[in-house]
């Protein structure tokens, strides 16, 4: 699934995208990305129990059980 999934759009568009109020995006100045590979950072777009959206940054990719 690598480079599969982008971020090529500035935080504003986004916001204005997927109807995210400014007192909840806590990405911040983050910089679009054309790829996003596992174990790096990508945004998301999530629900509270209420229905109020918000967006952060996340770690991306499947996270491995350490033996």
């Amino acid at each position: 699934m690598c480079s599969l999934y982008s971020d090529t759009m500035p935080v504003d568009a986004m916001r204005q995208l997927f109807a995210v109020e400014l007192e909840n995006d806590h990405l911040g100045n983050a910089a679009p990305q054309p790829a996003t590979f596992p174990k790096g950072t990508a945004p998301i777009i999530g629900l509270d129990t209420d229905g109020t959206r918000w967006m952060k940054n996340t770690h991306w990719g499947f996270v491995l059980q350490q033996v």
